[in-house]
């Protein structure tokens, strides 16, 4: 019981040592920490605290050489094997960028203390800061201490297998080519020592540690078939499949693919890959078509692969599908959405007359939907779009509310066509609106034209009107990582409204996601290495590192970042979480972005809608984008102090080498662009272009553009000026005179600049009412929107501005 009460009195003190020192009570540290040491003379702990509290209470004048480095740095000699003193060493060592030698303390302390549960602990903090080199390390000393541990000795061994792994999969670039091949041949030799396998699970990690870290080889290939084909199971995931596969193929022998692909297949698994390797060997090693074919159907009867495999036959014996063939797999799957998937991929082999001919058997009335989609989709005619959805827009009514349509599919092309041009008119982007707004009617869970709406009505500037069919998508969990770009990119500059549920419940709720993910993945990860479940870790690894690298993530950040500045919130917790995070993405050991992002959900050729002044403008982000980001909230922090750090230097060294300004206009949009340059201006020159930087800034026109650009340079503007009327570092009268008038001006400019802009919406709407385009919803049988809603959405984000 005893050691459970010290920890517990440990983390007692330290909560009310940083709690004072949270509120810089610096003298009441040190008097409690005097008594402690008088107390406990011996403990290592307290002495470490004392050290905190000087390094706290003054951080640019902390010798940290003398008070942390010389005593427990690589050469240090104090060492301990208190964990409580070792994870606050570690989290001090982090907290100040020294990341080896936050986790070298546990090294130190395992050599002089050695012990399983110390052991244990380092390898469970390595874990936890994504240093593989270091979990690889303590995993091996974790099998010295087998006997004080719940698993048996050779599981450590694996442990150490997936360790390096991962280091080689996710950090290759911190290894000396000698070092990966000393670590390579560790992990197999470690791993051959253990023979035989006892489960699925050690045969998959020894195959990845073989075909991961060594070249190609023939006896590599022999082994890895050897071991998998001997150990199959249909009951297993398909890692053991993929093994056998790539490496009997590698082996180039027909004989051995035959065998291998017959006796899978033989075994249960009706997998289309396994089928076209038999089909290609077979070929290869003489056998007929029709015993082919007859093998296929008497192992695996009739299924989708099957049927697909007949034209793979042919195409591999004749070179082109035949019409037996064809009929054969369209007879099932015509009107099935698998159908244009699976007939492109050989569309080549296929001619055309043929599969129209044979095609147009199956639905001869052409009442099929999914029929007709999947024949557009193959190109047998021309789209008529409108024609098309007339034809069969009676199926709406029909269907369950709850399923939605592939009529949508004639209303989406429709839509693109029009958002595919630069600067698209107002009046065609409240067309391609009204249209999407009363399909949504007869098929309301439709995502597809949800996400298009969405975009729509940002482009417009119109977050309201976006965040009402956004939270129709009931978007949850790591859905938010990939899809929150459409409605949080650029949020702060477009709908900053801090009361309703767009910012105070569901970007809250959504960017919780990741601290409760990166905080709970490593306890998972531990539990998957104690359970032996090996195949899953490299996974849950390369989920950590999405998630630690991703757009949406640091973009959200940054924009919360910029959101406080507009609205005068202290952002001193912003700003310590800011650099906690850029810490995991050091230590994660290549610092880089993560595109999470499902584009794909709008278009499979996205980047043409994302280019400067397309549909989706709004939401280009880039590796560059969010460094530069980054860069201007680190300079923001630094201006008070007047000084230059590290940590900037050494990031804007990280920028692609040539010129500043072009970078910015490449990456941002043009006020981004000239915002980042006034507080570069006064973080490297001390502000003498300051003058004409703000005057440029301020000159942007707000309503060149009729769209989401009038509210994003609006705030950009005055987030830009009201940093810099905060900022004491401005000395100069002029200067201090041209930010409060240009904020004045600004200001009061504001009603008219939405008035406008209100006022070119309802012009658009009558233009539309009157226009060519007025007969195109008379043929879709949709009725025009009312404009009175699009200006309600307008007026609630004029009343948040104006209040800025």
């Amino acid at each position: 019981m005893q050691p459970v009460q010290r920890q517990s009195m440990s983390e007692k003190i330290q909560e009310e040592i940083l709690g004072l020192i949270s509120k810089s009570s610096f003298k009441q540290c040190y008097a409690k920490l005097e008594q402690l040491q008088k107390q406990f003379p011996n403990a290592v702990y307290f002495k470490i605290l004392e050290t905190y509290v000087r390094f706290k209470q003054s951080p640019a004048k902390f010798d940290y050489k003398k008070l942390l480095d010389e005593p427990y740095g690589f050469k240090g000699t104090k060492i301990t094997g208190d964990t409580r003193s070792l994870e606050f060493l570690h989290n001090f060592f982090v907290e100040l960028g020294r990341y080896d030698e936050a986790l070298h303390v546990y090294e130190k302390g395992n050599f002089k203390f050695p012990s399983y549960e110390l052991s244990y602990h380092w390898f469970t903090k390595a874990l936890e800061d994504s240093n593989y080199n270091q979990m690889s390390k303590a995993s091996l000393q974790l099998a010295k201490y087998s006997d004080s541990g719940n698993l048996p000795k050779r599981a450590y061994y694996f442990w150490n297998a997936v360790s390096t792994l991962a280091l080689m999969r996710f950090q290759k670039n911190t290894l000396s080519e000698p070092k990966k091949a000393v670590l390579a041949k560790l992990a197999s030799q470690s791993l051959l020592d253990l023979k035989p396998f006892q489960n699925v699970q050690e045969i998959i990690v020894y195959c990845l540690v073989l075909d991961e870290l060594f070249p190609e080889s023939r006896e590599i290939s022999e082994e890895i078939v050897a071991v998998t084909f001997v150990n199959f199971d249909t009951s297993v995931n398909l890692y053991l499949k993929n093994f056998i596969l790539k490496h009997v193929k590698l082996l180039d022998s027909p004989q051995k693919l035959f065998e291998v692909c017959s006796k899978l297949i033989e075994k249960g698994l009706d997998d289309y890959e396994l089928i076209i390797n038999l089909i290609d060997a077979a070929y290869r090693l003489s056998k007929t078509q029709e015993e082919l074919q007859r093998w296929i159907d008497r192992n695996l009867g009739d299924s989708r692969n099957t049927r697909l495999a007949r034209l793979k036959i042919d195409i591999v014996y004749a070179n082109a599908v035949s019409e037996s063939s064809l009929s054969y797999y369209l007879s099932k799957y015509h009107n099935k959405p698998c159908c244009s998937v699976d007939l492109n991929h050989y569309a080549n082999h296929i001619d055309m007359a043929m599969l129209k001919n044979v095609m147009a058997k199956y639905d001869p009335e052409g009442e099929d939907l999914i029929h007709h989609c999947n024949a557009l989709e193959l190109r047998l005619f021309e789209n008529h779009w409108i024609n098309d959805y007339n034809k069969f827009k009676e199926t709406l009514i029909k269907k369950p509310v709850t399923d939605y349509s592939s009529c949508s599919k004639f209303i989406l092309e429709l839509i693109k066509s029009i958002c595919k041009e630069t600067n698209p008119d107002l009046k065609d982007i409240l067309l391609c609106i009204t249209i999407l707004e009363n399909y949504q009617t007869n098929d309301p869970h439709n995502f597809d034209t949800m996400c298009w709406l969405i975009v729509l009505y940002m482009y417009l500037g119109l977050v309201p009107d976006a965040y009402f069919h956004f939270s129709n998508l009931k978007i949850k969990n790591v859905q938010t990582d990939s899809m929150d770009y459409m409605i949080f990119t650029r949020f702060s500059t477009l709908f900053p409204n801090k009361q309703g549920d767009f910012y105070s419940k569901t970007f809250r709720e959504h960017n919780n996601l990741y601290d409760v993910s990166l905080n709970n993945l490593p306890r998972y990860i531990q539990v998957a290495f104690e359970r032996n479940s090996y195949s899953k870790v490299l996974g849950m690894f390369e989920m950590k590192d999405k998630l630690t690298k991703s757009y949406t993530r640091w973009m959200k950040t940054l924009e919360n970042l910029q959101f406080s500045r507009l609205c005068n919130d202290k952002r001193g917790n912003l700003l310590q979480k800011l650099h906690a995070d850029w810490r995991s993405l050091e230590m994660s050991g290549n610092i880089s972005f993560s595109d999470n992002r499902d584009l794909s959900i709008l278009d499979n050729n996205s980047a043409q809608f994302l280019s400067r002044d397309k549909i989706l403008e709004y939401a280009n982000l880039n590796d560059e984008s969010i460094l530069l980001a980054f860069i201007r909230e680190l300079i923001i922090e630094a201006l008070p102090t007047g000084e230059k750090t590290k940590e900037i230097t050494a990031l804007l060294e990280k920028l692609p080498l040539g010129d500043i300004k072009e970078l910015l206009n490449n990456n941002l949009t043009e006020v981004e662009s000239i915002s980042f340059q006034i507080f570069f201006e006064i973080y490297e020159n001390d502000g003498k272009e300051l003058h004409d930087l703000i005057s440029k800034l301020v000159e942007i026109p707000t309503n060149a553009k009729k769209n989401w650009k009038i509210s994003h340079i609006y705030l950009t503007k005055i987030a830009t000026l009201k940093t810099l009327d905060g900022l004491k570092r401005v000395k100069s009268k002029d200067i201090q005179k041209l930010i409060k008038n240009s904020l004045k001006e600004l200001r009061a400019c504001c009603d008219d600049i939405f008035k406008e802009y209100s006022n070119d919406l309802t012009h658009a709407f009558e233009e539309l009412q009157n226009s060519e385009s007025s007969k195109l919803l008379k043929e879709l049988d949709f009725k025009p929107e009312s404009i009175k809603t699009i200006k309600n959405s307008l007026l609630s984000i004029q009343k948040n501005v104006r209040n800025l």
